[in-house]
């Protein structure tokens, strides 16, 4: 079966974009993955994997959230698809809240998974323990820390015996 797509360019060759393209290249989905990165010692470990074919950096490129948000938005253009369905992890999630912010009519709708440098979560009960105390629920060093992670994000708590909370804790 020839694949969907022709090129994948990848923006960042990290754990969660290189995972992407080696799934993406694994099922036969792309005939070519070009990464694009901020550092060359990244794009160089992602090329020595396997992970791209090709590699792209521009040193002179700036990288903070405008300007990001402009080139998404240049590059959306240019495609000429109108309104889009846009998501984001982590940074990603960042740039396209961002995006949605500034260019609300050009988003159909907005997913975000995990996404950086929202203002909101500064005002979380999480985050406001952390200042207050500064424990921190999510990272978890016992048996009781994992107790705490529990009740701290699911509602209905489920039970786990003492020796599977005791071997789940130490892997966090």
């Amino acid at each position: 079966m020839a694949p969907l797509f022709r090129q994948m360019t990848l923006c960042g060759v990290g754990l969660i974009g290189g995972s992407l393209a080696l799934i993406a290249r694994r099922a036969g989905l792309v005939e070519r993955i070009v990464g694009l990165g901020r550092t060359q010692a990244n794009l160089d470990v992602a090329l020595e994997r396997g992970i791209i074919d090709s590699a792209t950096r521009d040193p002179q490129a700036r990288y903070h959230i405008d300007a990001q948000v402009e080139r998404l938005h240049a590059f959306l253009a240019r495609l000429g698809l109108g309104s889009v369905h846009l998501g984001g992890n982590s940074m990603g999630g960042f740039i396209a809240a961002q995006y949605a912010a500034s260019y609300p009519d050009e988003v159909r709708s907005l997913w975000l998974i995990d996404a950086a440098g929202s203002r909101l979560a500064r005002d979380t009960a999480i985050i406001q323990h952390f200042i207050a105390t500064g424990e921190m629920p999510l990272l978890v060093r016992s048996e009781a820390d994992y107790g705490a992670l529990l009740r701290t994000t699911m509602q209905h708590v489920p039970v786990l015996p003492y020796s599977l909370r005791c071997e789940l804790a130490p892997r966090g």
